[in-house]
């Protein structure tokens, strides 16, 4: 029997872009049971597209308003009101080919299939010399990350993470998205859900046919310190909870050491910032970043020893 599938867009103010994501959703070659469009109580130009909406999914939209404009809050109640068996996830400025949920719903016959995503192809595709075979979504037992949702991948395969424009997963798995995840968009939410999911035995399945245009708005600048203070934040709190107690302390020698392209380390400082000119409070954002996350990390932990329940710190930009 087919599982039956609720598509949730979170939005705000990109009212165009929202009305080319759901008419993607109609041209599906297995059409959606259920369209959930969250937005911000106060973006009436989306209330008045959403009027606007047309062709055979648009019976089939509810639309939902959440008093505060976060990315949590508007996931956690497309979750919260979602009917479907898979919750599938599209980005506003995304649009999904005709096939997209028919390949994500055939993934599902598999009962140890716990989510299904896939390639998100932008707006620099074709500019550059594809990459074939690169490590996609994958999270090594020290904490390194790779990502590559987005390029030329051959073959479906098994992965930690998935892409948040690009994205599902049995309902059953899911829970609220973590209020101490830093920043209005809050990166890294999308592995702190794939290393949930695989922790209780279920696969996540990446199938570069399973694709999206995706035209993102903004770019993720790794010198823009309210960004890095964020990506770092939300990566080191993630990967401490995830990762086992020899990972936990490979991860903080190595991300403060070494660290990544959007999370950098010390030896990255003279590889990679001097070179572009980093302002010292661009370079700043990461280390502060970093242990941002530890002590959130922390006090979650003391929390949950001392009262026997999960426990939040309000991080930078939160929404706890």
């Amino acid at each position: 029997m087919r599982p039956t599938t609720t598509v949730a867009i979170a939005t705000c103010g990109r009212p165009g872009h929202l009305l080319r994501a759901i008419g993607s959703l109609g041209r599906q070659e297995t059409p959606p049971d259920e369209v959930l469009v969250v937005r911000w109580s106060e973006d009436r130009p989306t209330h008045e597209a959403l009027r606007e909406a047309s062709g055979s999914v648009a019976a089939r939209i509810r639309e939902l308003a959440t008093r505060a404009n976060s990315l949590v809050a508007k996931t956690n109640l497309a979750l919260a009101e979602a009917s479907g068996d898979v919750v599938c996830f599209l980005d506003d400025d995304a649009v999904a080919d005709a096939d997209w949920l028919s390949r994500i719903v055939a993934h599902y016959a598999d009962p140890s299939v716990g989510g299904v995503g896939g390639r998100d192809v932008g707006p620099a595709s074709g500019t550059r010399p594809a990459r074939r075979n690169t490590a996609v979504g994958g999270v090594t037992w020290f904490g390194g990350l790779s990502h590559n949702h987005h390029e030329d991948n051959a073959g479906q395969r098994d992965v930690h993470f998935l892409k948040g424009c690009n994205m599902s997963y049995r309902r059953e798995l899911l829970a609220p998205l973590d209020p101490c995840l830093a920043g209005s968009t809050p990166y890294g939410y999308e592995i702190d859900i794939g290393l949930s999911i695989r922790a209780r035995g279920h696969r996540l399945v990446y199938d570069p046919l399973v694709r999206v245009r995706h035209h993102p708005s903004g770019v993720m600048a790794a010198d823009d310190p309210r960004l890095a203070r964020v990506v770092n934040h939300n990566q080191t709190y993630i990967l401490l909870r995830r990762l086992s107690a020899p990972g936990r302390l490979a991860f903080l020698a190595y991300t403060f050491a070494v660290g990544d392209r959007n999370a950098i380390g010390v030896a990255r400082i003279p590889l990679q910032c001097v070179p572009e000119r980093w302002a010292l409070p661009s370079v700043w954002a990461h280390f502060r970043g970093k242990l941002d996350g530890v002590a959130t990390y922390l006090h979650a932990r003391r929390v949950t020893a001392r009262e026997g329940s999960r426990g939040w710190l309000a991080p930078i930009d939160s929404d706890c």
